[in-house]
C-alpha cells in the first residue's frame, strides 16, 4: 500500500503536544505500518530500525509515540485508523481483482464458444430409405467443400498491452500483475515511452529507497504507473541539482 489519506486537521490536533522529533518518528512508524500493510513489529528493536533511529534521543521518540498511538497486541503494535484504511485498502483491491478476472472469464467464454461453433459441422444431404426407417441415414455424395475457414486457434486467457511484458520484466517488485496491467493501459504508450519507463526503473531499482530494508518501500507497479514515477528524478540527480545551485 503505497498511499493512504492524511486529514491534516485530525493529525494536527491529536499531535500537538508532541515535539518536532516524536512528529518525525510518528510518521516514519505510520508509513512503514502501510507499506508493510500490518502490525509494526513487537520488538522495540525493529521498530527503531524502522522508524530509521539511532542516538537515545530518536528512540526514546519512537517509545514514547508507540505508547502513545499504538496498542501492543500478540501479533505487534497496532494503529486502530491504520488498520482501517488497510481493511478499506485491501477490500477494493480485491473487487478491482474479481472485476479483472470476470472480464477475463468472460473473454474466454466467448473465445471458447466461437471455437465451438465453427468446428460444428451440420449434417445436411442425408437420404432417408421410405422402406426400411430404421435405417442408418446415408449421406449422399458431396464434393469436399475446399472454402471452409480453418477454425481459429484458441487465444491466451491473459493478453497483456504490447509494451506491458517488458516493463514488467525489469520491474523488481513482482506483486499485482493485473493491476499494473490496468495502469499501463490506461497510460496508453508508445514504444519510446515504454523504453522511457524501462530505463527509469533500472535507474530507480538502484535508489537508496528502493533498496533499504530489502526493498520493502518498492512501490507497486501499478501505483508507479498511476504516479507518473518514470518521471521522478533519481537521488543522484536531485543531489547534483542542490550542489549545482550553490555553486
Amino acid at each position: 500500500m503505497n498511499y493512504y489519506e492524511h486529514h491534516l486537521g485530525d493529525y494536527m490536533r491529536d499531535t500537538a503536544h508532541l515535539s518536532m522529533l516524536e512528529d518525525a518518528a510518528y510518521r516514519r512508524l505510520l508509513d512503514a505500518y502501510y507499506v508493510r500493510e500490518k502490525p509494526l513489529p513487537a520488538d522495540l528493536r525493529e521498530c527503531y530500525k524502522l522508524a530509521r533511529a539511532s542516538s537515545k534521543q530518536e528512540r526514546e521518540a519512537v517509545a514514547y509515540v508507540l505508547r502513545e498511538f499504538f496498542t501492543l497486541g500478540d501479533d505487534g503494535h497496532h494503529q486502530a485508523r491504520a488498520d482501517e484504511e488497510i481493511a478499506k485498502f485491501r477490500a477494493k483491491s480485491e473487487k478491482a481483482r474479481a472485476s479483472i478476472n470476470a472480464r477475463w472469464e468472460r473473454t474466454r467464454a466467448e473465445q471458447q464458444s466461437n471455437n465451438e461453433r465453427n468446428t460444428n459441422v451440420s449434417p445436411a444431404g442425408y437420404e432417408r430409405n421410405t422402406d426400411d426407417i430404421h435405417r442408418a441415414p446415408v449421406p449422399s455424395p458431396q464434393s469436399p467443400d475446399t472454402n471452409t475457414p480453418p477454425t481459429p486457434s484458441r487465444g491466451k486467457v491473459h493478453e497483456f498491452p504490447p509494451g506491458f511484458d517488458r516493463l514488467w520484466s525489469v520491474y523488481p517488485r513482482k506483486v499485482g500483475k493485473d493491476a499494473a496491467a490496468k495502469a499501463f493501459a490506461k497510460r496508453k504508450p508508445d514504444s519510446a515511452l515504454v523504453e522511457t519507463m524501462v530505463k527509469a526503473v533500472e535507474a530507480q531499482r538502484t535508489s537508496r529507497d528502493w533498496t533499504k530494508d530489502g526493498g520493502q518501500f518498492i512501490p507497486h507497479l501499478s501505483t508507479w504507473l498511476n504516479d507518473g514515477r518514470w518521471m521522478d528524478e533519481t537521488a543522484s540527480e536531485s543531489s547534483s541539482d542542490i550542489f549545482a545551485g550553490a555553486m
